[in-house]
């Protein structure tokens, strides 16, 4: 998977988040923000180190 479809993954992520909290569900849109960052530090950590770490 190249950096277009990293980055286009966790910009719908941040999206739906949104989406998600304008509508009042909070729960979910506080899971997919929390999955997108987790998402963005382990791809970063993956290119910086050559390993799969989320130091």
């Amino acid at each position: 998977m190249n950096d277009f479809y990293k980055d286009f993954f966790i910009s719908t992520l941040v999206v739906v988040g949104l989406v998600g909290y304008i509508s009042g569900e909070f729960i979910m849109s506080s899971t997919v923000f929390a999955a997108a960052s987790i998402a963005s530090q382990f791809n970063r950590n993956r290119r910086m180190n050559g390993h799969l770490s989320c130091d």
